[in-house]
């Protein structure tokens, strides 16, 4: 069964567009905070969502997960997400320096993955689930999120290619976060 379709991309075959990107304000979660958008990484979050490529291309990278900036690119602040190199999944955080863990998960173009993150600051580890099935945790200190962000956080979703003018395409929804309080 497929999911609802929620955040559909497309890198189109020409040159010039070679990456899209969405992102949305990750809101209520620090509500004891004077900056509700800013996400509380010192408390336990659960990232879940569902996703997708369309098509297999050596040269597209996709990202899905929680940063502050907004472009299409690694994690290079505070921010935790997966990361999809043509069809090869992989776990990222950030905390001081990017950490990353080998998913070993090849994905099959247009098959739906059912992806759950746990972030548990109090060890530190995030932990990458794919189909119900554990496939690996980061706990290198750097690489996991323990405080709440200085700037305001997004979810974000993109694609983008780094050269060529084949199509490929990343559906993402399902979207859900859950914290303690």
């Amino acid at each position: 069964q497929s999911p609802t379709r929620g955040l559909i991309f497309t890198v189109g075959t020409v040159e010039e567009a070679s990456s899209r990107i969405a992102f949305g304000a990750a809101t209520g979660l620090n509500i004891a905070d004077a900056n509700p958008y800013r996400v509380d990484h010192s408390k336990r979050l659960a990232l879940l969502l569902a996703a997708k490529r369309l098509t297999s291309n050596a040269v597209v990278t996709a990202y899905a997960g929680i940063k502050a900036a907004a472009g299409h690119a690694a994690l290079g602040e505070l921010g935790f997400g997966i990361s999809i190199a043509n069809l090869a999944l992989s776990g990222n955080g950030y905390k001081t320096a990017l950490s990353t863990v080998d998913l070993a998960t090849t994905m099959v173009s247009d098959q739906w993955y059912r992806m759950l993150l746990v972030h548990s600051p109090a060890t530190p580890k995030i932990e990458f689930f794919v189909n119900g099935t554990s496939k690996g945790s980061i706990t290198a200190a750097a690489g996991v999120p323990t405080a709440t962000g200085g700037v305001d956080q997004n979810f974000f979703a993109s694609i983008g290619k780094a050269s060529g003018t084949a199509d490929a395409g990343l559906d993402v929804c399902v979207i859900m976060f859950v914290q303690e309080e």
